[in-house]
């Protein structure tokens, strides 16, 4: 299974980069970046996340989706789930990753309000 590279490449043409000049930026090649985005590689290590994160000026919400993202594709390869729907697995994860954060979102602006 691969990265679920979709939300990478949303980010990255969100911030007006080509697959070319973002590899150009980071330590990945080319070839790799592109594998990454269409769902053959797996998540990259963190400190070629933390690289494009910078690279890209990814504010906080997105770098932690960007992580998590990574974090549950690495769980979803462990736990051997079918590569017969990378699209449909990914686009789980990206929403679930999201809905979690959006329930944390809440709960401090609750905590907030009743403070």
């Amino acid at each position: 299974m691969g990265f679920c590279g979709e939300y990478l490449k949303m980010l990255r043409m969100k911030k007006g980069f080509t697959l070319r000049s973002l590899s150009d930026e980071i330590s990945l090649s080319f070839t790799y970046l592109c594998d990454i985005e269409n769902n053959k590689k797996t998540a990259p290590n963190d400190v070629a996340l933390l690289q494009i994160s910078r690279v890209l000026n990814l504010n906080e919400e997105e770098q932690i989706i960007l992580f998590d993202i990574a974090a549950n594709s690495k769980s979803l390869k462990d736990n051997a789930v079918s590569e017969n729907c990378p699209s449909a697995t990914c686009e789980s994860i990206i929403w679930s990753t999201i809905s979690v954060i959006d329930c944390s979102v809440s709960d401090e602006s609750e905590r907030e309000r009743a403070s």
